[in-house]
């Protein structure tokens, strides 16, 4: 529509951030903090068995035998692959134990021995290490070693044996819900003070990035440059930290189309432009001129771009429009997978879209006083400025040619006939000239009544042709009642020389035509080297 026109541009990026909070995965036997872990276990377990030595020391050296060999295959199985081991088998570990204090108990006497409270070992182990279903099991055998030591050898009366029963088993699964109760409150806490962390890290990863956007923006007066930065920025708001970008692409809406104009995506569309009807919440953007998000609703869009969205899996979407000069130039649309984009993100977008809006605005303005500043006001010629950078930078570096044209009578003109007729005759003399000048060569006025010409790839008689062509355009050009008349100088250089002499050697030879009474065309001699 203006400046902005006809930048086109496609990037493709991966990028990288924090993975979500992993699946709990218990392992109780796992070798990295095993040993800590058993510590305190193992001392108890050991101390148990030991006190079968004291008076009045074990009463079945069968059992005793039982114990200590339960003891050591609990040891053996703790010892094993568990990586290798189906999760469900961790449960034999504490049902073995459990067996071994049964036959601790039985050997010691009885459970009037006081060696029964040990099986609060495997019940605490299991509450603390292991999964519900696993604690449940515990307690059943908990329950099963007071009903076997209950009977054997003593035979206790049903009562006692119920009373028994009764007790450990609320004592197993009081103990039981209550650390694995204490497990979930902890693991929740821990997760959600994980989640706090992240959304703040997020946070003040998009705000860095933020102010780096307005800084980058800012510096560029490039409006494809400021475009394909703002896309690259979008790209990584929306990106997690480690993954692979989001969408962000820049689409200029005008006549009922939308054409991508810089895109830093996963995996470029099929197509370069699509019918601004194909995409509903796009349209809405462009049409109302605001901010619109939500969910991509795949069978709302046409044939053209919802194939694309849907095997990309993007569910959600921001739409940000950008008014250059207070029209809609385009639209940022921000696809993303997942869940509903958070307000904070939103706001971000929206920022970045106010940013370029700037940032586009600015480049406009320095576009249009750059121009001035190389523009002679009057003719629309370039101006002196602009000449002599083109003369010292030299584009090609090929053999060229210079022309300096000086217009004859001009002060007779304004001193007859007024400045307005004067500047009147200055632009049918930049019209003329411009008239006959080849594509690609650079006319500019250079003073009150001088124009020049850089001639690229040109030579001598080249140069000479179109001073010849020029002063017939002024014949042809009468205007306030004169003919417009100039003296040309003309001079040819190869690539190596310096563009200054020879524009020198042209302006000696205009000069010279202008002493042999002017309207003529003058060649500058040679230049030594």
């Amino acid at each position: 529509m203006h400046e902005l026109a006809g930048c086109e541009h496609v990037i493709a990026t991966t990028q990288v951030g924090p993975p979500a909070l992993p699946e709990i995965q218990l392992r109780p036997f796992e070798r990295s903090a095993l040993r800590q872990r058993l510590g305190a276990f193992a001392f108890v377990a050991l101390a148990a068995e030991a006190s079968l030595a004291l008076p009045p020391g074990p009463k079945s050296a069968l059992d005793t035998i039982l114990s200590i060999a339960l003891l050591v295959l609990t040891g053996l199985l703790i010892t094993l692959r568990w990586e290798y081991m189906p999760a469900w088998a961790t449960v034999l570990v504490p049902v073995t134990y459990a067996g071994s204090v049964m036959m601790l108990v039985l050997a010691a006497g009885g459970p009037n021995s006081g060696t029964s409270i040990v099986v609060l070992i495997p019940l605490v182990w299991t509450a603390l290490y292991h999964r519900r279903w696993e604690s449940a099991v515990v307690v059943a055998a908990i329950v099963a070693v007071e009903i076997v030591t209950s009977l054997t050898p003593l035979g206790e009366p049903p009562g006692v044996i119920i009373r028994r029963v009764v007790f450990w088993g609320t004592i197993g699964a009081l103990v039981s819900l209550a650390v694995h109760g204490l497990r979930h409150r902890l693991r929740t806490m821990f997760t959600e003070r994980e989640r706090l962390h992240a959304a703040h890290a997020e946070s003040l990863r998009r705000m860095i990035a933020l102010e780096l956007a307005a800084e980058e923006l800012a510096s560029s007066f490039d409006a494809y440059r400021i475009i394909v930065t703002a896309s690259r920025h979008l790209s990584e708001f929306v990106s997690p930290t480690l993954g692979a970008a989001r969408n962000a692409a820049y689409l200029r809406v005008a006549g009922g189309v939308a054409q991508f104009v810089a895109r830093h995506d996963e995996a470029a569309p099929p197509v370069t432009s699509y019918p601004l009807s194909e995409h509903p919440r796009l349209e809405l953007a462009a049409l109302t001129g605001e901010v619109n998000h939500g969910s991509i609703d795949i069978a709302a869009l046409g044939p053209t771009i919802g194939p694309w969205l849907q095997t990309l899996g993007y569910s959600h979407g921001v739409y940000v429009p950008v008014k250059v000069e207070g029209v809609i130039d385009g639209v940022f649309a921000i696809s993303m997978r997942g869940s509903e984009p958070s307000r904070e993100l939103v706001e971000q977008c929206k920022a970045v879209g106010h940013l370029t809006e700037l940032a586009l605005g600015n480049a406009i303005l320095h576009g249009r006083e750059r121009d001035l500043a190389m523009t002679d006001a009057l003719t629309g010629l370039a101006n002196r400025r602009a000449f002599e950078a083109l003369m010292e930078q030299r584009p090609g570096r090929g053999a060229f040619a210079m022309i300096v044209i000086d217009l004859d009578g001009l002060k007779e003109i304004n001193d007859s006939k007024g400045h307005l007729a004067g500047d009147a005759l200055l632009q049918a003399t930049a019209t003329a000239l411009a008239s006959v000048m080849p594509r690609g060569d650079v006319l500019a006025r250079i003073g009150g009544d001088e124009f020049a010409v850089l001639c690229f790839d040109s030579d001598l008689v080249a140069a000479q042709d179109l001073a010849l062509r020029m002063l017939d355009a002024l014949r042809q050009s009468p205007i306030v009642g004169v003919t417009p008349k100039a003296s040309i100088g003309i001079a040819s250089g190869a690539s190596e020389d310096d563009t200054l002499e020879i524009f020198r050697a042209a302006d000696a030879a205009m000069y010279r035509a202008k002493r042999d009474g002017g309207e003529r065309v003058g060649v500058g001699e040679p230049v030594r080297r």
